[in-house]
């Protein structure tokens, strides 16, 4: 019995002597891999709690105006009745999607216009060519005047300038297609 209380009483003191204030005598103790002293300084203890659902009397009224974050000013390159329309509000859009349609019988008739004009243009621009060409060794020999040439000339440089200009009133109505 005497044997046991000493061995209890040896287990307790070696227990005891274990549990001291003092720094350890030896090298620190290596801190957690990548944290370093100042992060250790700065740790903070925390305590974790759960979430609960609580009913409450008071409530947060506000006033204000919602706005979209981005808007853009859209029209039509040309005017009519609009036939279709591929969106609706709220819809995510991008550059270059079709938002409606208007009616293209208009636009078609114009087109169709256009290129008949710019036929008629062309076939002037071909008559005035063919004049200047039958004018020039006449003119050389002294059968057609000057004046007869010069007006053939003048007549191709305008039927060309006509021409010029009826091809950019087809490009203009291809446009409004």
């Amino acid at each position: 019995m005497r044997i046991r209380a000493t061995l209890s009483f040896c287990a307790v003191f070696v227990l005891v002597s274990g549990c001291r204030d003092a720094e350890p005598e030896g090298p620190a103790a290596p801190a957690a891999a990548g944290v370093t002293a100042e992060a250790e300084a700065r740790i903070v203890q925390v305590e974790t709690v759960s979430a609960e659902t609580v009913m409450r009397d008071d409530y947060l009224i506000a006033s204000g105006t919602i706005a979209a974050k981005q808007t853009s000013n859209i029209g039509a390159l040309a005017e009519g009745v609009v036939e279709q329309i591929f969106v609706r509000v709220g819809d995510r859009v991008r550059k270059g999607d079709p938002l409606f349609r208007t009616r293209q019988v208009d636009y078609q008739r114009s087109f169709v216009e256009a290129q008949a004009m710019r036929d008629v243009a062309l076939a002037e621009v071909t008559r005035s060519q063919t004049l200047v060409d039958r004018y020039t060794p006449l003119e050389t020999k002294g059968v057609v005047s000057g004046v007869v040439f010069d007006n053939a000339k003048t007549a191709l440089e305008v039927a060309g300038a006509n021409l010029r200009l009826r091809e950019t009133e087809v490009e203009t109505a291809k446009q409004a297609l």
